[in-house]
């Protein structure tokens, strides 16, 4: 059995509000793969209340680019906890 990928309620509601996972699906498929095999190699960003990792999407078929933050538990599943739009890009 592989590694579990689950989405918090809080990163449906947030990607229901970008258009839903419809609208931004395409953007995970960048992704996936890699959430599966090695989550690890992520970069993260720590405080002394929040820890997570985080990938950026390129704009990709009329999604623009996208923000996922994500966290790893003891067991090795991924649980993507937030998605928004990255301005910075």
């Amino acid at each position: 059995m592989g590694r579990g990928i689950w989405f918090s309620p809080e990163c449906e509601q947030a990607a229901n509000e970008i258009g839903g996972f419809q609208f931004i699906d395409c953007s995970l498929d960048a992704f996936w793969d890699s959430l599966q095999k090695d989550p690890h190699g992520f970069p993260s960003i720590k405080s002394q209340m929040y820890s997570a990792k985080f990938i950026v999407t390129k704009p990709i078929a009329n999604v623009p680019p996208l923000v996922w933050l994500f966290t790893i538990a003891l067991n090795g599943d991924v649980t993507l906890t937030h998605v928004e739009i990255y301005e910075s890009y």
